[in-house]
């Protein structure tokens, strides 16, 4: 009876490991990464200057450590075992940085700036003008953006058709509207149509306005989608017995909502910026009203919180945007596999 065999070496992960570590350069090594850092945190606690404003060594003492935090996170990004997130964290923790050391040393007048543009008592008063002027921009932003999907649709399916006739008009509607200022745009609707007998109200003259001009846009987006469906769908759909309304309807406007989305959502936010242009026609939405009270209150800060609520509106969108232009990437990959 033959005895097994015993291997005379048992692999495992933490042994290789062990053998790895020797060829691991000096500068990647956990002992360097955070020893470093270590000495770069009790280098800012003992030689940062104190006082303001600064003298010739001081600024070398911060300059020390500008370079030296620079060429640490340079080495700690190279570093492709190193994980994500503490990647991030670095780079948020050097912002950070860098921003305390331009508030604690910078010559700026920071009480007076807030006074100026972040001025809470001001904006406090102004608020009320200001959320009005805010229900405003989105009753118009979206109100623009039903006309625009629902006219720029239709344009982009009959256009689809290749009927040469209606060709002519959408091109004509497309390369017209696109052409035309949408400040002019709101002029004309408002102003100019009452004298063939059309009066709408300036609001109804800014959503028209922006629906029409946006649809331009919206047409070529959606016919962009339908033109990127194989045309063997479309002829397997054919095959099938489907009828040219079908076809549109059950294979190619599925898949090209998908496509069209991320595309679609930046003019959506596009055209909701547009909607400050509302004031060249008495409108009186957010941003009509935030230069109003800061030339009624003499103070910029309601300018400066307009502009905060327009990042709350449209960050959000921006980044569904990019959210959906993922989604859309990995399903194709998939599809392709």
């Amino acid at each position: 009876m033959t005895q097994a065999t015993i291997p005379t070496r048992v692999p495992s992960r933490l042994q290789d490991l062990r053998e790895q570590a020797g060829r691991i350069p000096f500068i990647r090594r956990k002992e360097f990464t955070y020893g470093s850092l270590a000495g770069l945190a009790v280098f800012a606690v003992l030689f940062l200057p104190r006082t303001v404003p600064l003298t010739p060594a001081g600024m070398a003492v911060i300059a020390l450590l500008v370079v030296g935090s620079i060429a640490w996170a340079a080495i700690f990004f190279s570093d492709e075992l190193k994980p994500e997130w503490s990647k991030t964290l670095t780079a948020f923790a050097l912002l950070i940085l860098f921003g305390f050391l331009y508030y604690r040393y910078s010559t700026a007048q920071w009480s007076r700036m807030m006074t100026l543009f972040m001025n809470m008592e001001v904006i406090k008063v102004a608020l009320p003008r200001l959320l009005e002027g805010l229900v405003i921009t989105v009753k118009i932003a979206i109100s623009s953006w039903v006309i625009s999907t629902l006219l720029g649709l239709f344009l982009a399916v009959f256009r689809a058709f290749d009927n040469r006739v209606l060709n002519i008009f959408i091109i004509a509607y497309v390369d017209v509207f696109r052409a035309i200022p949408i400040m002019v745009l709101m002029v004309v609707i408002y102003f100019a149509l009452p004298y063939v007998g059309l009066t709408l109200d300036a609001m109804t003259s800014a959503i028209l306005a922006l629906g029409l001009n946006s649809a331009a846009y919206v047409a070529e987006i959606f016919r962009g989608g339908i033109m990127s469906v194989k045309k063997g769908q479309i002829e397997a759909a054919r095959a099938l017995g489907l009828n040219t309304w079908q076809t549109m309807r059950l294979v190619l406007l599925p898949q090209a909502i998908r496509v069209v989305m991320p595309p679609l959502v930046g003019n959506y936010v596009a055209s909701a910026k547009d909607t400050a242009l509302a004031s060249s026609i008495s409108v009186i939405e957010m941003m009509k009203a935030a230069l109003v009270e800061q030339a009624m209150l003499a103070n910029p800060s309601p300018l400066i919180f307009c502009f905060v609520l327009y990042l709350l509106m449209f960050v959000p969108l921006t980044r569904l945007s990019s959210i959906l232009e993922q989604r859309m990437k990995k399903s194709q990959r998939k599809a392709n596999v």
